[in-house]
């Protein structure tokens, strides 16, 4: 995994891409929120399909920080079989980098 602190980068999307597939290589370092979790189940998409999107899929919103400082954007991928898109937060945290799945939805 990257050393650097993704929160103090300044990020792009072609820039972020790498730092994602990097992150998500570590499942433990990716997290769901109450919210997306939800919405997987109502939408049935497992965190299998989340993980690939992370690690193979393209950013197509943001990057742009959010209202804690932390990075924001929105991924799209074709994981096994169905287009789905996921909004994410790339934090750091005592453990090092993070990536915080917010919302997931069929694209």
């Amino acid at each position: 995994m990257t050393a650097e602190n993704v929160t103090e980068l300044n990020l792009t999307p072609h820039s972020a891409r790498p730092i994602i597939k990097t992150i998500a290589e570590i499942s433990s370092r990716v997290f769901f929120t109450p919210h997306s979790i939800r919405r997987m189940e109502e939408r049935g998409i497992t965190r299998l399909q989340i993980l690939r999107c992370l690690k193979s899929g393209r950013v197509t919103e943001g990057s742009s920080r959010n209202m804690t400082g932390n990075w924001e954007m929105r991924m799209e991928g074709v994981p096994l079989g169905e287009e789905i898109a996921t909004v994410i937060e790339l934090a750091h945290d005592a453990e090092g980098n993070r990536i915080l799945v917010i919302t997931t939805f069929l694209n």
